[in-house]
C-alpha cells in the first residue's frame, strides 16, 4: 500500500513539473482551447437566439459568455463594435483600425481573415491590464456568423 501511494505521489509530482504554467504549454493550450469553446458556445447562442437576445447576453460582464478575464465581442465586417462582454463602452466604436502594442492592424487582420476564411487566430501584443502596462502576446479566436464576427482572446 505504501508503495502504490509512493508511485501515485511521484507520478503526481511530475505531472505537475511537466505541465507547470511557466513552461507555457499546458497552460497555453488550455487557455486557447478555452477561447475558441467560449466562441464557438457563443456562436451556438447566436444562431439559436438571434441577434437582440444574444448581444444583451455577451454584454454582461458577469453573464454566460464572461469568466472575469475571459469575454466574447462582436464586429460587423467593418470593424463596429455591436456587443462587448470586457467594455460596454466600446459598443459603437469602430475598431477596424485598432493596432496592437508594436502597431500591427490585428483587428483589420482578424476581419479580413473572418471574412474570407470564416474563423481562425490572430496574434498581437496588448497591455497586461489591470495586472500591468506591459504588453504581453495575445492570441484572438474568431468565428464569422453571418454579417457579424464573434471573437475572444487569451493569453499566448
Amino acid at each position: 500500500m505504501k508503495k502504490v501511494f509512493m508511485l501515485i505521489l511521484v507520478c503526481t509530482l511530475l505531472l505537475a513539473v511537466v505541465y507547470t504554467p511557466s513552461t507555457g504549454t499546458a497552460a497555453q493550450e488550455m487557455g486557447e482551447r478555452s477561447t475558441a469553446l467560449l466562441v464557438e458556445k457563443a456562436v451556438a447562442f447566436l444562431k439559436a437566439n438571434g441577434k437582440d437576445a444574444s448581444f444583451a447576453e455577451f454584454n454582461k460582464s458577469n453573464g454566460k459568455f464572461s469568466d472575469g478575464s475571459r469575454y466574447v465581442y462582436v464586429v460587423d465586417s467593418k470593424g463596429n463594435t455591436l456587443a462587448h462582454g470586457g467594455n460596454s463602452g466600446m459598443i459603437g466604436k469602430n475598431l477596424y483600425e485598432l493596432k496592437d502594442s508594436d502597431m500591427k492592424p490585428f483587428m483589420k487582420e482578424i476581419i479580413n481573415n473572418a471574412m474570407s476564411e470564416g474563423f481562425g487566430w490572430v496574434d498581437y501584443k496588448w497591455p497586461n491590464l489591470p495586472i500591468s502596462n506591459k504588453a504581453v502576446l495575445r492570441s484572438a479566436y474568431f468565428k464569422k456568423v453571418n454579417d457579424v464576427i464573434i471573437i475572444s482572446s487569451t493569453l499566448k
